[in-house]
């Protein structure tokens, strides 16, 4: 699981980081239509594998900085993880 601490703290460290002196942005956010081609790219860009352990399977498409915190819908802020990782991410 070292793998794992390295992507996941960088994303909890980040989600803790004040943003002092920064205007509030209305998140972007795509259509569902959308969406779905941004996650497809970000699957074919992460080689189909969880950027936490490797695992090939259960893939999901994890927000780097929640939406719920005016994330984006952007390649750069998405990230594939698998479903245990991803649940550890939001759950600890």
């Amino acid at each position: 699981m070292a793998g794992r601490t390295s992507i996941v703290q960088p994303v909890a460290q980040a989600r803790q980081m004040p943003k002092e002196g920064f205007l509030p942005r209305a998140p972007l956010r795509l259509d569902p239509e959308l969406y779905e081609k941004l996650c497809n790219q970000v699957l074919q860009r992460d080689g189909w594998r969880c950027q936490a352990c490797g695992a090939t399977s259960n893939l999901e498409i994890h927000h780097k900085e929640f939406r719920s915190q005016s994330g984006h819908d952007s390649e750069a802020n998405l990230i594939t993880l698998c479903a245990t990782c991803h649940t550890g991410v939001h759950h600890g």
